[in-house]
């Protein structure tokens, strides 16, 4: 693989700003709709020539390098993420009533489905917020509000939305 001229973005997620040094430049569009002005005081983070080349055996040959090191960064963000105070939690995120749920279990469980099958029951009561990784942000009245990542699973599903926290639902393969 051919290692590009390392860039620097700033993207923002849950309010919280986090340089990010791209080994690929062209990975910087993955994070499209989080990108941010940047703030030379946020947080950097990215992946070493060594990190991205070990990881790189993981993925099957015809996937981009972007892919990868996008893929990647997901670990390295929510580090920087959870050392503010906020973790990352998987699992598909939506609205209902103007309250955030998230429908959690492991790969294969449903979550994206049982989000579909609401949607078709409860129509345009339910805005979906994300397919896979969200930040938890702990307020000072106790709640969680809940906030998209640019991680949103392999439909792509996001919404540039947040909402207090009012469930967890578990799902058993």
């Amino acid at each position: 693989f051919y290692l590009n001229m390392s860039k620097i973005i700033t993207i923002a997620i849950a309010g919280t700003k986090i340089n990010i040094e791209l080994l690929f430049e062209e990975t910087g569009s993955l994070f499209r709709e989080f990108l941010s002005d940047y703030d030379a005081g946020a947080p950097l983070t990215g992946m070493s020539g060594e990190e991205f080349a070990a990881a790189k055996h993981k993925y099957p040959d015809h996937v981009s390098v972007q892919v990868i090191e996008f893929n990647e960064l997901l670990f390295k963000v929510c580090g920087v993420l959870l050392d503010c105070g906020m973790p990352t939690f998987h699992g598909t995120a939506f609205i209902w009533n103007e309250k955030a749920w998230i429908f959690t279990g492991p790969s294969g469980a449903g979550k994206s489905t049982q989000y579909f099958l609401w949607k078709i029951l409860f129509k345009d009561e339910i805005r979906l917020l994300n397919g896979d990784k969200t930040v938890l942000r702990p307020e000072a009245d106790g709640s969680i509000t809940v906030f998209p990542t640019p991680w949103a699973g392999k439909e792509g599903m996001s919404r540039m939305e947040s909402a207090t926290l009012e469930g967890i639902i578990f799902l058993l393969k």
